[in-house]
């Protein structure tokens, strides 16, 4: 071989161990430095999102509903004896709707939805521009369970005038799809346990020969610790108690009486049996003695406080016209 080919085989193979060299080098040292540096999959290096790009990304959580007004809402009406806008019954904004527990006694009311100055939101039953205080509308209960369409646009729409039993009632506006005519609900709100689980209360008496309960006579759990029933009462004076039918669980009298096994009746009128405080926790309570017009009268208990003190209602229902 001549001097130049082998020179030339030299060279050719200096110059490929230098490329080869230079491949292995191109990847850096494996200092600690360059830890996050190799190559991660993608070619570019990813950097970590501010705290200002947290919430730029997709929200599965869909976005959140804004109250249509900036002033807060109320049940106002005749069950307060100045129409005040009362925190008990001011409305929650939530999932796209009002809505607020109110517990009623038993009776009919007129009332309105409105903010605490009349001056933002004034919605009632109907449109009404002939008067400026228009007469009140009946709207029953049954009539508002389903969805009534109120009306917050005219100048001084009708108010609601609602019989009520006694109980805890979920009101509702839903403004989403019209702020001039939301659409309102009134239901009873969904019952707790009852305060006696599956015992059931009457109203026994000598309205029955035999003191019997009946089912005429037995109390409907309406929530929050309160039974009521609505029964037909001839004229004349009558003895009673609260009790379930074996006087097992519950025996509840006008007063705590402890001296005698049948402690003789109290005399507690009508007038007197509005926030009566009964007693069921002695042995043998003093039956209630009143004197009743012949019609009918709603019964109600509320043990929500006190199991053993209920707060006993007696009233008669306002005769149809």
């Amino acid at each position: 071989m001549s001097l130049w080919l082998k020179l030339k085989n030299l060279l050719m193979v200096l110059a490929l161990s230098s490329l080869s060299l230079g491949m292995v080098g191109c990847g850096g040292d494996d200092d600690d430095d360059d830890s996050g540096s190799g190559d991660n999959g993608g070619g570019d290096i990813v950097e970590a999102p501010s705290d200002d790009d947290s919430g730029s990304g997709d929200n599965d959580g869909g976005d959140t509903v804004e109250a249509p007004f900036d002033v807060d809402l109320y049940v106002r009406g005749g069950m307060q004896d100045d129409w005040g806008a009362v925190e008990e019954q001011k409305f929650v904004f939530a999932d796209g709707k009002y809505s607020v527990n109110v517990n009623l006694s038993d009776g009919t009311y007129q009332w309105k939805i409105a903010d605490d100055a009349w001056a933002v939101v004034n919605c009632g039953a109907a449109v009404q521009e002939v008067d400026d205080f228009p007469p009140a509308l009946d709207v029953s209960l049954d009539d508002l369970a389903p969805g009534w369409q109120g009306n917050c646009d005219s100048k001084s729409p009708n108010n609601f005038n609602t019989t009520f039993t006694p109980g805890t009632y979920t009101f509702e506006a839903d403004f989403s799809a019209d702020e001039d005519n939301p659409i309102i609900t009134v239901s009873l709100a969904a019952a707790d346990e009852p305060t006696f689980g599956e015992t059931d209360l009457y109203i026994r008496g000598s309205m029955q020969d035999d003191w019997g309960a009946v089912e005429e006579q037995m109390l409907a759990y309406a929530g929050a610790g309160v039974y009521s029933a609505t029964i037909t009462m001839a004229e004349g004076s009558a003895q009673w108690k609260i009790a379930d039918d074996a006087w097992a669980v519950i025996n509840c009298g006008a007063a705590v009486q402890e001296t005698d096994d049948f402690p003789p009746p109290l005399d507690v009128t009508l007038e007197q049996l509005v926030d009566w405080k009964g007693n069921c926790d002695s042995k043998s309570p003093n039956n209630f003695q009143t004197e009743f017009a012949a019609g009918d009268y709603t019964f109600s208990a509320d043990f929500g406080d006190d199991e053993a003190n209920p707060i006993i209602n007696v009233a008669l229902v306002p005769a149809a016209e």
